[in-house]
């Protein structure tokens, strides 16, 4: 969910608690200079969420899929072709991947790029997080994120590169965030 530039904020909602969230999630993203954005999920989020974002002025503007698996479903999967990387920050061959697959869908602030906007909110979370990239033949081709939060491993920022899609890759990466959830545990 994205702010509308055109609206303004609605009406104190019911929930308090719920609205302050929110206030303190949209002060942390004007504190960066990004526009806020919220993720909500139809399992997790307050059922008023939605409603307390209309009546702010955000409207839906991308889905995601949301799936779960075992980590043991996970780790294994890998492809032998693939030589995998692991990192605590996201480095240069992550960015190059992520921007790349990402730059259409993402609409940082003006003047913002893909990297900064996403350094300063998305990609620094406060649990436990890993960065992957995979590489086949000295090309790297895809990259995700692994967030370790307590008995779950969150995947986000999976993406691969066009030309490498269908060939393993984010198997790969999936493979080998599940064996590091795995051992987190």
């Amino acid at each position: 969910w994205g702010a509308d530039p055109r609206a303004r904020n609605g009406r104190v909602h019911r929930d308090p608690a719920l609205r302050v969230a929110v206030e303190a999630a949209e002060a942390f993203y004007v504190g960066r200079g990004q526009p806020p954005r919220f993720q909500v999920s139809e399992r997790a989020a307050p059922v008023e969420l939605r409603a307390l974002l209309k009546r702010r002025g955000y409207r839906e503007d991308a889905r995601t899929d949301v799936q779960t698996a075992p980590l043991t479903g996970l780790a294994g999967r890998a492809a032998a072709e693939w030589v995998i990387e692991e990192a605590p920050i996201p480095g240069d061959r992550w960015w190059s991947i992520y921007s790349t697959v990402e730059q259409g869908s993402i609409r940082p602030a003006e003047g913002t790029d893909v990297e900064t906007a996403f350094r300063g909110t998305l990609l620094r979370p406060s649990d436990p997080t890993i960065f992957v990239t995979a590489s086949r033949d000295g090309e790297t081709a895809a990259a995700g994120q692994g967030v370790a939060q307590g008995e779950w491993l969150g995947v986000q920022c999976l993406a691969t590169l066009p030309k490498h899609r269908r060939l393993g890759a984010a198997r790969t990466l999936m493979a080998a965030l599940g064996h590091l959830g795995q051992d987190r545990r």
